[in-house]
């Protein structure tokens, strides 16, 4: 509670710093950033695996002093996020005359995002053409293709005493429109506090960091229909080309 509390603060932080270095801007320019991640659901048993971080950003930078300036990122970015929550039981699906058991098995999550990343950072000049720095604040993550499945490794008879991992979840298969869907992938879009440090040099944008969730992964229950609740948190790096 206090570690959310904390992090709240110093997103709204970060929008104060922002809006401050935007208004103090004096140099613009955009870039193109391509990257990869790992990710890995938050106190889990998880096997990471490398995802992609592609788009596109726009960079205020405020004034620049003889030893320091501050920046501002915009960035629209699509991103995709995997790993595998290790060793899980849940059951299998109730038929008529068969009753369920258990099983032992792995998740394997398959996410993709388009994301909306605000940062704000400070950078010290190394020499007239590298900078390097620090950077955080607040990403916006709308759900777009869920490839999330289960992998079956054992069964064992269930009874009144098991308890398991995960309850069976059984998404609404009645025909929704597209603006419901719309209207869904809004409401199951996931907040990130992301936090790393960065060297400019030339037009060369070198970045390394970290995206801490502060909400559930909430479309991955409808992949795999169980009603799961985890964070997926994730390390990045990636390559920029301003112009």
């Amino acid at each position: 509670m206090k570690i959310s509390f904390l992090l709240v603060k110093l997103i709204m932080i970060t929008l104060v710093l922002q809006i401050d270095c935007a208004l103090l801007a004096q140099n613009k320019y955009y870039y193109l950033k391509l990257g990869s991640n790992i990710s890995e659901f938050r106190n889990q048993e998880t096997a990471m695996r490398k995802g992609l971080v592609i788009g596109a950003g726009l960079s205020y930078d405020a004034k620049d002093f003889s030893f320091a300036n501050g920046f501002v990122n915009l960035e629209v970015l699509y991103t995709l996020k995997r790993a595998i929550i290790e060793n899980k039981t849940w059951s299998t699906v109730p038929e008529i005359g068969v009753e369920p058991k258990g099983v032992i098995g792995d998740i394997n999550s398959s996410l993709s995002y388009v994301e909306f990343d605000l940062k704000t950072g400070y950078c010290i000049n190394v020499t007239k053409k590298v900078k390097i720095g620090v950077f955080l604040g607040p990403a916006f993550s709308l759900p777009l293709v869920n490839k999330s499945k289960k992998i079956y490794n054992d069964y064992f008879e269930l009874d009144n005493n098991t308890k398991l991992d995960y309850e069976r979840y059984i998404p609404d298969d009645s025909s929704i429109p597209i603006y419901l869907q719309i209207v869904d992938k809004i409401i199951n879009t996931e907040f990130h506090f992301i936090m790393g440090a960065i060297m400019k040099w030339d037009f060369i944008n070198l970045e390394l960091g970290y995206s801490h969730a502060l909400s559930d992964v909430k479309d991955l229950k409808n992949a795999i229909w169980l009603d799961i609740h985890e964070k997926l948190d994730s390390y990045f790096f990636s390559v920029g080309i301003s112009f």
